[in-house]
């Protein structure tokens, strides 16, 4: 099968376009993670697990037993196993991933985040 690219922008390691997690949002310098919430770090870590293939750091985001579902492809998965296997299956057909540009929206309470990219 072919190999697709997933991101349509250049890639660059790091967190180089990473949106600050303020209420309306404002881009952060590269690398520059001093200013990012609990929250928001933990959604870096994933994504940046996704985007290294990175397995281990991806798992380390998510509770063993977690629902897990990417509702614009349809997927619903439970657990760490079903994670994996889904990762492996994105990693073998593309290229590479990337996400970038993140722009946060964080709840006062500290325990609910949405983010677009």
């Amino acid at each position: 099968t072919q190999k697709h690219r997933i991101s349509q922008n250049a890639w660059s390691p790091g967190f180089s376009k990473v949106q600050k997690g303020e209420k309306t949002g404002s881009l952060l310098s590269a690398g520059d993670t001093t200013t990012l919430s609990h929250l928001q770090k933990l959604v870096l870590n994933y994504f940046t697990g996704v985007d290294e293939e990175d397995i281990d750091l991806i798992l380390s985001t998510l509770h063993e037993n977690c629902s897990f579902s990417v509702e614009t492809h349809e997927v619903s998965l439970k657990g760490h196993v079903e994670i994996t296997g889904m990762f492996k299956l994105l990693w073998s057909k593309h290229v590479f991933v990337l996400h970038d540009n993140f722009h946060f929206v964080e709840d006062e309470n500290g325990e609910d985040i949405a983010v677009r990219f």
